[in-house]
């Protein structure tokens, strides 16, 4: 695995029905992750950003109840989160891991799931789910992940890279997913030691 210091991250992005929004102006999708990681050697901090993924309405983007949300108090299971709780998301201006409190959490529900696996970390989550790439820069769909794949997972007040291993489980009976939504310009939050946005 590979540590990663950050020193910028600028998020925003769609989600079914979010609350208004002002749109980053700041580079391309997440800018370029791989070249900011060649210019990580000169400065010791690595510096990306995301510009808004506004547009239609996506498919729910959501975890299972049981996935664990990193927050200051611990990890907590998502569907036990709600307006006003506190969770750990990162800083569009500072890169830094902050706290953030909740603006509403989403609820929904589905049956098609994906598994990912990296590092030490596992975890499910409905296809449309986006997930930090360590080499390409972008936000990811679960569902376009594929093996070998290098994710972004907290690791403390750290975050490092780990290649994916992807697994699409058969159809099941429906269940109660979840997604959050943050106050503030934070979109980004760790669900399951996965760098993810709403």
């Amino acid at each position: 695995m590979r540590l990663i210091p950050i020193l910028l991250l600028s998020l925003s992005c769609a989600h079914p029905a979010p609350p208004a929004r002002t749109p980053s102006s700041a580079g391309s999708t997440w800018g370029h992750l791989a070249a900011a990681m060649a210019a990580q050697s000169a400065t010791g901090a690595l510096a990306f950003s995301l510009d808004a993924l506004e547009g239609s309405p996506q498919p729910p983007r959501c975890f299972p109840g049981e996935t664990l949300v990193a927050t200051p108090k611990g990890d907590v299971p998502i569907n036990h989160l709600g307006t006003g709780d506190t969770v750990w998301a990162v800083d569009r201006s500072s890169g830094q891991q902050l706290p953030a409190r909740v603006a509403f959490r989403w609820d929904s529900f589905g049956k098609e799931l994906i598994t990912i696996q990296a590092g030490a970390e596992t975890v499910s989550s409905t296809p449309s789910h986006r997930f930090a790439d360590a080499e390409t820069g972008e936000w990811v769909r679960a569902g376009a992940l594929s093996d070998g794949q290098m994710l972004v997972l907290r690791d403390g007040d750290q975050l490092q890279s780990a290649p994916a291993q992807v697994r699409a489980l058969p159809p099941g009976d429906v269940i109660d997913v979840h997604s959050l939504i943050l106050e503030g310009p934070h979109r980004a939050w760790f669900a399951g030691g996965f760098l993810v946005t709403e």
